[in-house]
């Protein structure tokens, strides 16, 4: 009981944080995209997309951390921690030594000998590749700190920082419109955010938790498994990195930068969305992995499968609304100025976003048990499909949707292959997932969204109609998921901790 409540006050402080920061990301960006216009907002997307590609160690070492924490937590050696935290800190400084080396050497050569970018601006896209370059470095040297934030569940203090990020960067979109060279200050000043949140995640992590201390050298035993964790982890990683950065450079070979601004587009809505699933992902992670070290595998069970779920309808309410108003919603945020396939892209985007509610618990349980090595080659070798597979459907001359169509495919591949993984390391019924999860979900999406429709067809395109289908929507949602999502038992503890509250 005191668990889950737990994860039920994470969950809120993170989702007050979610909706603060997607509300002034969502404003943010027109504002960015009206000042940089089109053409220097593509460039940003593609030049500082390409970095960003390398930062698929960064989200490998933050979960290969945060799970060596928990577990040590777990197994009630808390006291291992600070070992932890001296070795990923030597880990940490060997990767960025690394990075250093391959993007300065891979990643200028091919923004300035491959990319497709106006003469004009390749100076300024060497600069922003640069600081985009420091930016990662930063959130490399930034991971035992924010990853101990987690580990002991302080999401108060997690959200502080998100919404501290979210505001400068409004502030940022602001400041750019009275700059002479706005692409390079837009780049500067994001980076000057990115040193204020290491220094934020570095002084609560060291004052507040006194095992985060360096103990003498690293401890190599403790390095070879974190690094094999990290390893095949990063595989996973980089397979979803190639997956969105290499169909963003194949956009940009086959159809130009105007196409890469839709896609970064949709790919804020994407981010928007995703940020629901992880949020409450973050919440329920560090409980699943102390529970499987501690050998309780049937509450890991139980919170695997109830993540999935909560997930699941939080992200389809959302989406609902975004579906139906697209268009409507798209010129409120960007002020009219949507570039050619923005529509569509937002759509596809939005069906991928649902599927991962999926898989993302899956890699969940998969991080648990540490056994990412045959887990990772057979999922990630999939969903690395989607590149090839989209290059094809652009070199027979279809257009640039279908790269979400082939990546919805895929992803429901992804999932079936993900479902008979995890089976060889955490024993599950498949008929107790179906039953308990899968047509759960699929009654949930059969009635929730009936209403809104109905409102879609009857008014005429209108704030009121967007807010009518939203309340209508959440109204609708939060019934069908007390009544549909959870089981007898979940409904009983979420009552007692309403009650308890009141």
């Amino acid at each position: 009981m005191q668990g889950t409540k737990k994860i039920v006050t994470n969950t809120a402080y993170l989702y007050i944080r979610l909706i603060f920061v997607l509300f002034i990301s969502l404003f943010t960006v027109r504002i960015v995209l009206g000042a940089l216009g089109e053409i220097d907002y593509g460039i940003y997307n593609v030049v500082c997309g390409f970095v960003s590609m390398f930062g698929f160690l960064n989200t490998s070492m933050t979960n290969g951390v945060q799970r060596f924490y928990n577990y040590s937590l777990g197994k009630n050696k808390g006291e291992s921690i600070g070992m932890i935290f001296t070795t990923s800190l030597y880990i940490q400084a060997a990767l960025a030594v690394i990075l250093i080396v391959l993007v300065e050497s891979i990643g200028l050569w091919y923004v300035n000998n491959v990319m497709v970018l106006p003469a004009e601006k390749l100076s300024v896209a060497n600069f922003l590749f640069q600081f985009s370059l420091i930016g990662l470095l930063l959130s490399f040297l930034q991971i035992p700190y924010s990853a101990a934030v987690v580990a002991y569940e302080r999401m108060n203090y997690y959200a502080f920082v998100g919404i501290v990020d979210a505001v400068a960067k409004l502030g940022i979109a602001y400041a750019i419109t009275i700059t002479p060279e706005r692409l390079f200050y837009y780049g500067l000043f994001l980076l000057c955010v990115n040193i204020v949140n290491f220094l934020l995640f570095f002084y609560y992590a060291s004052h507040n938790f006194k095992n985060l201390r360096l103990i003498g050298r690293a401890n190599k035993k403790l390095a070879k498994k974190m690094l094999s964790f990290t390893g095949w982890n990063t595989f996973g990683s980089f397979a979803y990195i190639v997956r969105w950065q290499g169909v963003n450079v194949l956009m940009n070979a086959f159809f130009g930068v105007i196409v890469n601004a839709a896609n970064g587009i949709a790919s804020q809505v994407s981010s928007a969305l995703a940020y629901f699933s992880g949020n409450l992902i973050l919440a329920f992670k560090p409980q699943l992995t102390q529970s499987y070290a501690a050998m309780d595998y049937k509450r890991t069970q139980y919170l695997w499968f109830l993540m999935t779920k909560v997930s699941y309808a939080l992200v389809l309410t959302l989406s609902i609304p975004i579906v139906l108003e697209i268009d409507y919603i798209l010129n409120i945020w960007l002020g009219g100025n949507v570039p050619d396939y923005t529509t569509t892209f937002s759509v596809l985007v939005v069906i991928t976003v649902i599927l991962g509610c999926f898989h993302s618990p899956i890699v969940q349980i998969i991080h648990a048990t540490g056994e990412m090595r045959n887990f990772q080659i057979v999922t990630s070798a999939i969903i690395i499909s989607i590149l090839p597979l989209s290059w094809l459907c652009f070199v027979m001359g279809l257009n640039p949707n279908w790269a979400y169509w082939v990546t919805i495919i895929v992803y429901i591949v992804n999932q079936l292959a993900g479902m008979i993984m995890v089976k060889r390391y955490f024993d599950y019924s498949y008929s107790s997932y179906v039953k308990d999860v899968v047509l759960r979900c699929a009654l949930f999406t059969i009635i929730t969204p009936i209403a809104a429709i109905i409102l879609e067809l009857l008014m005429q395109p209108s704030f009121i109609k967007l807010i009518a289908i939203c309340l209508i929507t959440a109204l609708i949602a939060s019934g069908s998921a007390y009544l549909v999502i959870l089981d007898k038992v979940e409904k009983k503890s979420i009552t007692n901790i309403i009650k308890k509250y009141i």
